[in-house]
């Protein structure tokens, strides 16, 4: 069934001479004559049946000489974004040896191809998250408390119970689980306890032999359901005031229950949003824990927690105890320390395919020249074009380019050199249609004649890469016996901008621009702001959010609020 086309305007002849006449006792009081016979209604038939004819024609207009109109007004749709989210490699076979996953490895969720943005060294490992679920004492069996003070003269005056509790990994349908390390566990305590696990059947000695000095990359997913942030002036946090994440491996060396730090490295702060956390492991040596405790000691304190299960007791090699960060003159960070997932052998992941070597034809030494890219949308970062072999670079506009032959300057002495403005070597890209667009010689250069154009890039975008928990199951390049799954629901993957939006915003783009003045251009500039439906934009200028009292004047801040729509964890 073919889409139907739309229609600007759908009046006819007769409406919109009705409207016409209708108009005249408002405009033009004196005119009382709307005979046919009456010059005035003459030119006014003529008017109508010619808007008729151009609303005809409007009403066919195809979508692909409505973007060029958008394009010739400046009005730039809203491209599509790419889709994010976490993976976690796996082997649970073969040899105990570790297993490299490079960089920009393509793995499929069906036929959506994503690819990882770090390299991922696959150990053969492994991990479950543990923590110390607070109790009450109340809830504690009567003369326990007792007890446990009779066992330690130095046990706090105010003991914590606890519990060991598992962080269950999140499945499909199922709202994500949440550990808060502020409420839900000791005061003293606040960690989470990752334990690294051999498979069942290796030997633990033989896997912490591999696992020595190797890098341990964890995917990590904090919650912030109910996170409270200030976006301080300027747009920037202020990190000092906001911790990161501690990781550290136990040393049974010493006589009480201390961590060696681990040197870690993460693109994302991880109290912040999802990412990977890359831990260098120390050596075979430091890759234990405390095996010789009392039972009764076992877990109390800083130690790990204890496990009832002997089979996974069995198979520990070491703990990872993480913790966050206090922020700078805080005791704790100030960030919410709450979190959904974390797993080992992680990547973290975008919705992109990968085009190498794209012939785009030849060159024909003319001005505008234009090719064609074959998929779409670009992403412009990892455009790379070739003419004859040499790399152009990518400009955002052609009327900023140098000339391809340098231009005299009178003002210099003849004789003297003519410094170049910059390489004319250029070329500007439509992502959205993939179209690429040279110089005409005197804006930028004009590919050589008969030179060959070859462009890589990556392209994706769209709802397609939002997908579920395990829909990322296959890689057509993994390693033998390696295996990849998503732990959690890909995000951030919006369509493009519709033309009718777009359409709608002509008016007020011709208005505003990109102008900042009146307090209507903050507001009609914040509401443009793609993928985010907003219920209320309050603009308050000479107010700054951190002055003492509303009343202090803030020269030259605007303070914008804004309010969402809707809210799906507090709807009413």
């Amino acid at each position: 069934m073919s889409l139907p086309e739309p229609t600007i305007d759908d009046r006819d002849y007769e409406e919109i001479l009705d409207e016409a006449l209708s108009r005249i006792p408002a405009h033009n009081p004196d005119w009382t004559n709307f005979n046919e016979s009456d010059p005035g209604v003459t030119m006014l038939q003529v008017v109508s049946f010619v808007v008729e004819s151009m609303l005809y024609r409007a009403n066919r207009v195809p979508e692909r000489n409505r973007l060029k109109f958008l394009k010739l007004l400046g009005v730039e749709r809203q491209p599509a974004t790419v889709a994010e989210g976490l993976i976690q490699f796996s082997r649970p076979r073969g040899p105990a040896e570790a297993e490299t996953v490079p960089s920009e490895t393509e793995v499929r969720a069906g036929q959506v191809p994503f690819r990882t943005t770090n390299a991922v060294e696959v150990l053969p490992i492994e991990g479950r998250v543990y923590y110390k679920k607070k109790r009450e004492t109340s809830d504690v069996a009567p003369g326990t408390e007792a007890h446990y003070r009779e066992l330690s003269s130095d046990f706090p005056e105010d003991p914590s119970f606890y519990e060991t509790a598992a962080l269950s990994s999140p499945s499909p349908g199922a709202p994500l689980p949440v550990v808060d390390l502020d409420t839900d566990t000791p005061d003293r305590d606040q960690s989470l306890w990752l334990a690294l696990l051999a498979r069942p059947g290796d030997n633990p000695a033989d896997v912490r032999a591999v696992l020595g000095g190797a890098t341990l990359s964890l995917a990590v997913v904090p919650s912030l359901k109910d996170a409270d942030r200030v976006l301080p002036p300027k747009g920037e946090s202020d990190k000092s005031r906001q911790g990161r994440l501690r990781f550290s491996v136990p040393r049974p060396d010493s006589d009480t229950a201390r961590y060696r730090p681990l040197e870690v490295r993460a693109e994302q702060n991880l109290l912040v949003e999802p990412g990977v956390a890359h831990l260098t492991l120390p050596g075979e040596d430091n890759l234990t824990t405390w095996t010789d405790l009392e039972p009764t000691e076992a877990g109390t304190g800083a130690y790990p927690p204890s496990l009832e299960d002997t089979n996974v007791k069995g198979r520990l090699i070491t703990w990872i105890r993480i913790q966050p960060e206090s922020a700078a003159g805080t005791e704790k960070s100030s960030l919410p320390s709450s979190f959904s997932h974390v797993g080992v052998n992680g990547a973290y992941v975008e919705q992109r395919a990968r085009t190498r070597n794209e012939f785009l034809g030849k060159g024909t030494g003319d001005p505008d020249q234009e090719a064609q890219l074959a998929n779409t949308p670009v992403l412009p970062e990892s455009l790379e074009v070739t003419v004859g072999g040499e790399q152009w670079s990518r400009i955002d506009d052609l009327m900023a380019a140098p000339p391809e032959v340098p231009r005299g300057n009178p003002r210099r002495a003849p004789g003297q050199g003519t410094a170049r403005d910059g390489d004319p070597r250029v070329f500007t890209l439509d992502r959205m249609s993939g179209t690429i667009k040279f110089g005409d010689g005197l804006r930028g250069a004009r590919p050589p004649s008969a030179a060959v154009i070859q462009a890589d890039y990556d392209y994706g975008g769209g709802k397609q890469g939002v997908v579920g928990i395990g829909a990322i199951q296959k890689g057509p390049n993994l390693p033998s016996g390696v295996k990849v799954k998503n732990p959690i629901r890909t995000w951030g993957g919006a369509p493009k901008e519709p033309a009718e939006e777009a359409e709608r915003r002509i008016a007020e783009y011709l208005k505003r621009r990109n102008r900042l003045v009146a307090t209507d251009d903050f507001e009609a500039i914040a509401r443009r702001t793609p993928g985010v439906q907003m219920g209320r934009v309050e603009v308050l200028p000479l107010y700054h959010p951190g002055s003492e009292g509303a009343d202090v004047r803030a020269e030259g801040v605007v303070t914008v609020l804004v309010i969402p729509a809707s809210d799906p964890n507090r709807p009413d």
